[in-house]
């Protein structure tokens, strides 16, 4: 076993992907591995999308959507204040 870093060759560390099975330059391993965990974060999102029942949202009200739409807007804007303050502290 090398004790030799990967990244001074200038390549990604691949030990998700198993030693030495991939030997792909840094900017193409980061991109690739940014696309695939939206792949599958679209595919996970898919799947709960689809396996709603349209009767179950019918029987449960208007109360658990009037409550997803305030936590949904509450996180949209407590991120973009928290990426404010960051960005000002940060300079």
């Amino acid at each position: 076993m090398s004790t030799r870093s990967s990244r001074s060759h200038g390549l990604e560390d691949d030990a998700c992907l198993g030693h030495g099975s991939s030997k792909l330059p840094r900017l193409f391993n980061g991109f690739l591995r940014q696309q695939f965990d939206t792949l599958l974060l679209a595919m996970a999102m898919a799947a709960l999308g689809l396996s709603t029942h349209v009767s179950a949202i019918r029987r449960a009200g208007p109360k658990p959507l009037i409550l997803a739409t305030f936590l949904f807007c509450w996180l949209v804007a407590g991120g973009a204040a928290i990426n404010r303050l960051v960005m000002f502290l940060m300079g």
